[in-house]
């Protein structure tokens, strides 16, 4: 007798922000299930209001943490109050593959719903307007050798960073892909430009950053709609082990002094290729099985707390960056006793 598999509510991607609705992706037997909370429909007294107040506070105190935990509380809420829905719209399908090609992936069906208190109970309701599809846009491509693949030859082995980032089988190599949507088109463009700009210098092959190994053609005179780098494997054992996932208690002082060395002459050597790392910070530098510190997410932007929004894209932007991961790291002029930190002059 075959063993029945037991249907998991699976959370993809978050979308939220200080007195938005907040929506969350939720998988279930191959469909996608887009439940959102809206704060004008849901007063603070109910479950889901109350939620959302709270998470507005931890987004403008700027508490992480606590915004972690609400949104695991919101996704709890949201697959309880929604599993006899999400059973009766994606009934388990017998004998299904279980690998996923990049366009089955990029264009699931899609069903939208709400999440409201009715009547008394908290319950999942069908939205009466549809949401406008999010679209994939062309990317800006100049004089690139790289390999076009198409979505259909591409495996899917695991979203990363919501749905826009991906890790990949292509051509029985595994890759990270990013792909261009409304929402991502602006950061997938800029990385791919500053990506190009360092392959084209004499020196780019040693700076630790991603390389660009392919581009994804939805045809073949058909748009470039993402990137694909290579994947940076990690002796940390996690799929996105970024220096903020990582316990600093258990790491020894000379690994941290040697990633922060590392860290800071990547960002020199792009600086002296004209690339500017842009959001610099812990999440976004990744340590592999090597034990090397490598700089990624070239989206631009900033992020409070490691660079200031005024400095956002400039050298300096990155050297005040440089600066506040060293003191996350405790090295340089804030280690134990201090000292005369390098500059990135």
């Amino acid at each position: 007798m075959a063993e029945e598999t037991q249907s998991v509510c699976v959370v993809r991607s978050w979308t939220y922000g200080i007195g938005c609705n907040c929506e969350v992706c939720i998988e279930f037997n191959g469909k996608e299930f887009h439940v959102i909370l809206s704060p004008t429909a849901s007063p603070v007294e109910t479950d889901e209001g109350s939620l959302l107040q709270r998470l507005d506070a931890a987004l403008q105190s700027g508490d992480e943490e606590e915004g972690d935990a609400i949104r695991e509380e919101i996704a709890d809420l949201v697959c309880e109050a929604g599993l006899s829905m999400f059973e009766l719209r994606a009934p388990p399908s017998e004998g299904s593959s279980s690998t996923i090609d990049l366009d089955s992936f990029l264009h699931p069906e899609t069903i939208h719903l709400q999440l409201v208190t009715k009547n008394g109970p908290v319950q999942i309701i069908e939205q009466q307007e549809k949401p406008l599809e999010g679209q994939h846009l062309a990317l800006n491509v100049v004089n690139s050798n790289l390999p076009r693949v198409s979505p259909k030859a591409i495996q899917v082995l695991q979203p990363l960073r919501r749905k826009d980032i991906v890790k990949v089988l292509v051509n029985g190599q595994e890759r990270c892909c990013k792909i261009a949507s409304n929402v991502t088109h602006q950061a997938v463009q800029r990385e791919l430009d500053c990506l190009s700009k360092v392959s084209s210098t004499s020196h780019g092959s040693f700076i630790r950053v991603p390389k660009l190994v392919g581009l994804v053609q939805t045809s073949r005179d058909g748009p470039i709609i993402g990137i694909i780098e290579e994947y940076i494997y990690s002796t940390f054992g996690t799929n996105y082990p970024t220096l903020q996932g990582i316990d600093m208690h258990n790491v020894m002082h000379t690994r941290k002094d040697r990633w922060a060395g590392q860290i800071r002459k990547s960002v020199q050597s792009l600086h002296q290729s004209g690339v500017i790392w842009g959001d610099g910070k812990p999440e976004n530098v990744l340590v592999d099985v090597n034990d090397d510190a490598w700089l990624i997410d070239f989206g631009g932007g900033w992020t409070k707390g490691w660079v200031d929004e005024h400095l956002a894209g400039t050298i300096e932007g990155d050297t005040q960056a440089v600066e506040n991961i060293e003191k996350f790291l405790g090295v340089g002029m804030y280690a134990p006793g201090g000292g005369d930190g390098e500059g990135l002059g």
